[in-house]
């Protein structure tokens, strides 16, 4: 006769907003330059490690830009610049994460600055950076990273220096990057006092499909969500989402990536594009 047991209980912690260990960031992974943007988004991760008493990796990269041989200018010159940027990247890193001490370590490389993040990203829980801005040498494209790194990827608004996790809004689509998303985000759900999965409504049904389900699975890890049906206002499901967290009060926008192909959004415009260049909130985006 085969021997029948039941699993054992596992206890589930009763405090509201508690994370479980096995479900927290412990190693977050920032993007970082020598620029004002680059030490507002190492404030907010210092404040986001603190909270989950998590380690946090600071990477520099620069692409180098050497110039032909005809062009007279030295490129040990420039070998040079991009150096010194990195040194003051890194300066300016371990001068705002002192309040970690001895969790905060910093990587860095001279070649392309996403290339290098995604090397480093194998170490990590999160990856958090900004909306792009500019065109340096050190400068990362978010979009480039949320391809590359294969984790969970935390954009802030340019100036953010604080990640508020109180009142998440999901943009629901039963597709695998929105699946993925709502993994990747769990522990900031589990801290969060409301949490809002809103589809808004296309003609593919994927918007309104598997909302019961989502919602049950998310309360089976204690977070109660939710949902919300909203009919498309504008052109790009981005906007429609974008109204309802201004609406909502929210914290931030969970959201997968690129469900289409990265070249059909620029040429034809997608949710994930248009979020990039224009939330007032940060996303937690997942491909």
């Amino acid at each position: 006769m085969q021997n029948m047991s039941t699993a054992p209980d596992i206890p589930r912690s009763k405090a509201k907003g508690a994370v479980r260990v096995q479900e927290a960031y412990r190693t977050i992974l920032v993007h970082v330059e020598s620029s004002s943007a680059s030490d507002h988004r190492l404030a907010a991760v210092v404040d986001l490690a603190l909270r989950y008493s998590a380690k946090v990796i600071g990477v520099g990269g620069c692409a180098p830009l050497y110039l032909d041989d005809i062009v007279a200018i030295d490129n040990t010159m420039i070998r040079d610049q991009e150096c010194a940027d990195l040194k003051d990247a890194e300066a300016h890193f371990y001068q705002i994460t002192r309040p970690l001490g001895p969790g905060a370590t910093w990587r860095s490389g001279v070649g392309d600055p996403c290339e290098t993040m995604a090397q480093w990203s194998s170490g990590a829980d999160l990856v958090v950076t900004s909306r792009s801005h500019g065109r340096r040498a050190s400068t990362v494209n978010a979009s480039d990273i949320i391809l590359a790194a294969g984790l969970p990827v935390l954009v802030l608004p340019l100036g953010a220096t604080i990640i508020a996790q109180k009142r998440l809004v999901i943009g629901w689509k039963n597709t695998r990057e929105t699946r993925r998303a709502v993994t990747d985000a769990l522990p900031l759900l589990m801290g969060a006092e409301s949490v809002s999965i809103v589809a808004v409504c296309a003609d593919d049904g994927l918007a309104v499909n598997g909302l019961d389900a989502i919602i049950d699975r998310l309360g089976q890890h204690g977070v109660v969500a939710n949902s919300h049906v909203i009919r498309k206002h504008s052109d790009d499901h981005a906007a429609d989402l974008v109204e309802f967290a201004h609406a909502d009060d929210a914290d931030m926008i969970v959201a997968g990536a690129y469900g289409h192909p990265r070249v059909l959004e620029w040429c034809w415009g997608g949710a994930t594009a248009e979020l990039l260049q224009t939330s007032p909130f940060p996303v937690l985006f997942s491909h």
